[in-house]
């Protein structure tokens, strides 16, 4: 399995994981597929739906591919209908979704990346999240908070980010949206998120800041939009704004490029102002706008130059993840390597003691400790393997890889063999359920 797109490679090994853990792992009670044990600390409703797709005999890849290129269409349009709507005018809708698709910062040291390669494709919540954000933002724009608070309560186990914007957005128009907003979000954000608890939520952070004084003729453009709208969406959009500046001062979880989950809410809303602008100038707006949006078309280019440029998995690894669906019970607890784009977790939904170590810092999780215990665990150390409740240990290409110095001969001595091909074997250390 192959990609062009840098960022699934990255991401989609990660909803792979999850989206298996579901249709093969068999994973309820819900517990996070890289690290065993833990709650399933974030939003899964994307993948879940994927799963359920996988299990009325989809493949995995379409699994990820024909969800996203549906809630993709059904995105642009709202996007259009949004603001078609707030500025009046069919062109400034057309304009709008092409700031805002094909938006992006020049230079190769811009954080501000394409939303299309950065976040459509590869980080699939999204696509639903901001989708039903952009309903709400409908529905506050006509005066409707209550069925606004409603599904902006539904938010948090769709996409965490959107659920915060429309809170803050939503809660300026009172209890008939705060009312409904918190008692259906509140219990989801208690159960889930563990990032909030961590020191690294909540903290003062100009990462963006700075990254908006190397975007400045950009910003400048948006400001100017704002000025020149109609009153109604300036009054509308300057909410939006706060958020902007907030984003700009404070970081809302561990990793501060994530902020721009937030930005884009702020994006999308400036954008109509800009297009506005745009429809204003006539001619001259026709020849700024490809001006604006060719960053972002240049990037998006960029992967049908980079075709199958990213690795996720070889045939070999395919093979042998067909056999460990077979061979091993979905809920056993499985020591791998923590590598990103490892298969077993990937295509087969089994629980590893601990996935890649990226991934479970964005989510908030101490994950240094057990990191140190794995390494002790493939020395030998069988205390640890009975504490961390392992039944299977793969040694592969991966685990040598990441280990040269790993205790084979231990495994070897100790256990027996279930499954040695292609240079990958596998060892039972415990039933699983049985102590």
């Amino acid at each position: 399995w192959y990609s062009s797109c840098s960022n699934c490679w990255g991401d989609w090994s990660a909803h792979l994981t999850y989206i298996s853990s579901f249709a093969y792992g068999h994973n309820f009670p819900l517990e996070l597929p890289v690290f065993s044990g833990h709650k399933f600390t974030y939003p899964f409703v994307i993948d879940l739906l994927s799963a359920g797709l996988v299990k009325l005999g989809l493949d995995l890849p379409n699994s990820l591919v024909i969800p996203g290129l549906i809630l993709s269409v059904i995105l642009t349009y709202l996007i259009y209908r949004l603001a078609k709507e707030l500025a009046g005018s069919g062109r400034a809708g057309i304009f709008a979704v092409l700031l805002f698709l094909f938006n992006g910062g020049w230079g190769a040291d811009s954080r501000w990346l394409n939303f299309i390669t950065s976040q459509l494709i590869p980080q699939r919540g999204i696509l639903l999240g901001l989708s039903l954000s952009i309903i709400i933002y409908f529905l506050l724009w006509k005066k409707k908070p209550a069925p606004a608070g409603i599904i902006a309560g539904l938010l948090p186990l769709v996409h965490a980010h959107s659920y915060l914007v429309t809170l803050m957005i939503g809660g300026l128009s009172g209890w008939k949206f705060l009312l409904p907003v918190l008692t259906l979000g509140l219990p989801q954000i208690g159960y889930v998120y563990g990032w909030a608890v961590g020191k690294d939520f909540l903290a003062v952070d100009t990462f963006w800041l700075k990254q908006w004084l190397n975007l400045w003729p950009i910003l400048a453009f948006l400001v100017l939009g704002l000025i020149n709208s109609p009153k109604k969406l300036r009054r509308f959009s300057l909410p939006f704004w706060l958020v902007f500046l907030a984003a700009n001062f404070f970081r809302f979880q561990p990793y501060d490029w994530d902020n721009t989950k937030l930005l884009i809410h702020w994006y999308l809303i400036a954008s109509i102002g800009a297009a506005l602008i745009l429809v204003r100038l006539k001619l001259i707006g026709l020849l700024i706008l490809p001006l604006l949006i060719f960053p972002g078309v240049r990037e998006v280019a960029k992967l049908t130059q980079d075709s199958n440029q990213y690795q996720f998995f070889n045939n070999q690894q395919l093979a042998v993840a067909d056999s460990v669906r077979r061979l091993i019970p979905p809920q056993a607890v499985v020591l791998t390597a923590s590598n990103h784009n490892h298969w077993l977790p990937a295509l087969t939904g089994r629980q590893i003691v601990m996935g890649y170590p990226g991934w479970l810092w964005t989510y908030g999780i101490d994950y240094l400790p057990r990191q140190a215990d794995v390494v002790k665990m493939y020395q030998g150390n069988a205390e640890l393997l009975d504490e961390y409740l392992v039944n299977y240990v793969v040694i592969g290409p991966d685990e040598k890889n990441m280990w040269p110095d790993l205790n084979e001969a231990y495994f070897e001595a100790n256990f027996p063999l279930i499954y040695n091909e292609s240079g990958y074997q596998i060892f039972s250390i415990s039933t699983p359920g049985v102590d």
